[in-house]
């Protein structure tokens, strides 16, 4: 082969190289300066310990329990993982949260479970969330329909924010979803961050990007812990790490 031709295939092969690296690079999730804790007096989340059969998980939500996550989206997705290969009912519903522990439903639906990513985004055709009003996102199955006692349920804590300039300019400016995911990410906005993420996985699955925000959150976890119980969404959330 001629050596200047041979020369100029690994230049071009380590340009494009570094060009896949600098595209595929992602920021790390930084959770915002301004995030709040749930309301003192609030129900707690990861309410379900093991599977509907007693051996295994069942289902996490992929955010933050131990703080209010937030969301520019007034339509917002939210994302769960199941880990159980047996169809079951369950129900999807966001509450918003008023005081004294106190509850309203604004939306909810049903579906029937399957195994890996699952997710939900608040239709178009429903009211927009307020923002700065803090709210609830349940994901409940139903292991008896017939006996509502023994269903499982895990929840989280949200808000809608506003953006900030800076963010709207630098948005204007993405080029793709791994621009948009980074984005997000650095500015804190969780649940924007995840659904960026999973529009560049498979179905089912979430993908390089999605992985790193969990590995990220995981990280933020262990060092905000307060309870028991979100000792087990870390546990949970890990052993959604080895599944993908």
């Amino acid at each position: 082969m001629n050596p200047t031709l041979t020369f100029a295939l690994l230049i071009n092969t380590l340009l494009y190289g570094n060009l896949f690296n600098i595209l595929t690079a992602q920021a790390a999730y930084t959770p915002p300066p301004n995030q709040k804790q749930p309301p003192s007096n609030a129900s707690s989340g990861s309410a379900a310990t093991r599977g509907c059969d007693g051996n295994g998980l069942l289902s996490t939500i992929l955010a933050s329990g131990n703080r209010v996550g937030q969301t520019l989206s007034t339509h917002p997705t939210f994302a769960w993982f199941i880990d159980d290969n047996q169809p079951r009912p369950m129900e999807f519903t966001i509450y918003e949260y008023l005081q004294d522990n106190q509850y309203k439903i604004v939306y909810q639906t049903t579906k029937t479970t399957d195994a890996g990513i699952m997710s939900v985004t608040l239709p178009k055709n429903k009211p927009a969330l307020k923002t700065n009003q803090i709210y609830v996102s349940q994901v409940t199955i139903f292991c008896d329909p017939n006996s509502p006692s023994t269903a499982l349920s895990d929840l989280v804590y949200f808000e809608v924010v506003t953006a900030s300039d800076t963010l709207k300019n630098r948005l204007e400016n993405a080029s793709n979803a791994l621009d948009k995911v980074n984005l997000y990410a650095e500015f804190g906005l969780w649940f924007d961050a995840m659904k960026e993420a999973m529009k560049l996985s498979p179905s089912g699955k979430l993908g390089e990007a999605g992985v790193t925000l969990v590995q990220d959150l995981i990280t933020y976890e262990k060092m905000t812990i307060n309870q028991d119980t979100e000792a087990l969404r870390i546990d949970r959330l890990e052993q959604f790490l080895l599944n993908n």
